[in-house]
């Protein structure tokens, strides 16, 4: 899901506001373009983590990803993080500044700001939680709908 909503946001990638999203301003930092990479790499100096062998840097390029670092082109963020010997939830978004900075939001942070959540949606999360909790199911809950008047779930979903 994660690469999907990537490429066909692509051309937003460029416009995240990041100051906005962190909470912090941000320094400018000239020429530089945000760009994926991993948790992995911020307790390093650039140097210290192109010697530590985790500084691997990714954009979307035509329709894919490019790894400017390892000079390899992946179809997905998936194939990237696998390659990389990581993980999807280490995935960053931003600058990979040594400047002390916090300039750069997780991955989960970036496909939220690209496709919120609607309130009904979480809503109903929350009603769905609640449901385990109190051990019921679907099954169990009676919608009163304006024209039948109180049904099962079952029965609202099937008319």
């Amino acid at each position: 899901m994660a690469t999907q909503l990537i490429l066909a946001n692509a051309d937003k990638l460029a416009r995240v506001d990041l100051a906005e999203l962190i909470g912090l301003p941000l320094p400018h930092y000239g020429r530089s373009d945000m760009c994926f990479f991993l948790e992995r790499e911020l307790p390093y100096t650039k140097e210290g983590a192109i010697e530590a062998g985790v500084y691997r840097h990714l954009k979307v390029y035509k329709g894919h990803f490019l790894d400017y670092i390892a000079k390899k082109e992946y179809a997905t963020l998936e194939d990237w993080v696998a390659d990389c010997g990581s993980d999807m939830d280490k995935i960053m978004f931003g600058f990979s500044r040594f400047d002390g900075y916090r300039t750069h939001i997780k991955l989960e942070q970036l496909i939220n700001h690209l496709n919120p959540v609607s309130q009904d949606m979480d809503e109903l999360t929350k009603f769905a939680e609640k449901l385990s909790i109190d051990d019921l199911s679907l099954r169990d809950v009676m919608v009163r709908t304006r024209t039948v008047g109180l049904r099962t779930y079952a029965e609202y979903m099937d008319g």
